[in-house]
């Protein structure tokens, strides 16, 4: 296994927020693997390295995946989010939860706040985000200033014009412009992809644990993927990833 250290400015987690914190636990263990752990931890794991948290929801938050994201200093971060046109949502010792230009909301915390050796880049774990806009330009603007990402030029031959969001030359997380097939009201979110082996079956079992199927299968310039609702209608996604030693982050 594979340690790297976690870098400022660099995705390196998920949470779920959901009404059904118990099913969603059986749920995401059934589909993926996990070990889930019982009230009141919130971290699951995968081979005994932590993947997520599940968490319940309060009143008036929605389900949703929210993407955090590693910062320097969380003040100084939510000072830049504000500027960019950014809410502050929540605030607690070395972590926040923001709400961006558009509303998308996701965490920024600091090395201290994360777990220790999370797993990703492994089916089962964390492989990638995707932020879906409406707005390119306001989109690049804002977490331009708050992290120092920029974007690249979509492929060509990409008739979705995905991007990739990019730190010092590296890409980190991707953006796609609002699709056609996706309901005029849903709202711009970060989506979450998880790694599994192959698609065949994936479906199948999603359905059979109380979830909905809204894209089956899709190939794409960055792999196979298929997207999900989950028993609470939380959106996720999953992209074929091969087995192989997968990254353990550590802090």
């Amino acid at each position: 296994m594979q340690h790297q250290r976690a870098t400022v400015g660099m995705p390196d987690w998920v949470t779920l927020t959901t009404t059904a914190p118990a099913r969603a636990r059986q749920f995401y263990a059934d589909l993926l693997g996990w070990h889930v752990p019982a009230e009141p931890d919130t971290v699951c794991r995968l081979n005994g390295q932590p993947v997520a948290s599940i968490v319940g929801a309060t009143d008036g938050v929605g389900p949703a995946w929210r993407l955090h994201v590693q910062v320097a200093e969380v003040g100084a971060s939510v000072a830049r989010a504000l500027a960019a046109g950014g809410k502050l949502l929540t605030q607690t010792d070395g972590a926040a939860v923001l709400a961006d230009h558009a509303g998308v909301e996701l965490v920024i915390w600091q090395r201290a706040a994360a777990p220790d050796q999370a797993l990703r880049g492994v089916p089962g774990a964390l492989v990638w985000s995707e932020l879906i806009v409406d707005d390119v330009g306001a989109a690049a603007a804002f977490y331009g200033q708050l992290f120092g990402w920029t974007l690249s030029a979509p492929a060509a031959d990409d008739p979705f014009q995905r991007r990739q969001w990019l730190l010092d030359g590296r890409p980190v997380a991707g953006l796609l412009p609002r699709p056609p097939a996706m309901p005029a009201d849903m709202p711009p979110y970060w989506d979450v992809y998880f790694g599994v082996a192959a698609l065949d079956g994936v479906a199948e079992t999603v359905e059979r644990l109380g979830g909905v199927v809204l894209l089956p299968s899709l190939n794409t310039a960055h792999g196979q993927i298929a997207v999900f609702l989950d028993p609470a209608a939380s959106v996720f996604s999953v992209r074929v990833t091969a087995h192989g030693a997968g990254v353990a982050r550590t802090a």
